[in-house]
């Protein structure tokens, strides 16, 4: 939230308001004009309100910047690129290989050997797709596999 202290005061229009004023009308002028700051009430004092909602109209701002920072470093920037060249998020649901030609098809784009395609398809068909949970990207999972089958 911005704080109130930290609000420009367009001092053209200040100086124009309080030159218009009258040496009676001034001293009360000021006063409804810091009353409004201070207890942010908008209706004591047009100039302050609109202040006012400068510093609301900053908030709102602020707020959707702070939620898209948060947004921006907790994503995922990790990438898989199927077979017909589609880029995906490793985060993203990808359905399951029909065949093992599929995975040998992932694989070799992938520069992975066929043993080690077939290894993976024989280690995740037995069971049923499921490591630590089920594999929601099994291209994800097999560049994994490839890394630490050759380790």
């Amino acid at each position: 939230m911005k704080p109130l202290a930290t609000v420009q005061l367009p001092i053209s229009a200040f100086s124009f308001i309080v030159a218009r004023l009258s040496d009676e009308d001034l001293v009360p002028w000021i006063r409804s004009f810091t009353e409004a700051l201070a207890f942010t009430d908008p209706s004591k004092n047009d100039f302050a309100a609109s202040l006012l909602n400068e510093v609301e109209t900053y908030r709102e701002k602020e707020a959707e910047r702070q939620r898209d920072r948060y947004k921006a470093q907790n994503a995922t920037t990790t990438e898989t690129i199927t077979a017909d060249g589609e880029v995906i998020n490793n985060r993203a649901k990808v359905p399951l290989p029909q065949d093992i030609g599929e995975v040998y098809n992932f694989g070799a784009m992938k520069k992975i050997s066929e043993s080690t395609c077939h290894q993976f398809w024989e280690i995740n068909s037995k069971n049923n797709w499921q490591f630590k949970g089920k594999i929601r990207n099994w291209m994800g999972a097999l560049i994994q596999f490839s890394k630490t089958d050759q380790a």
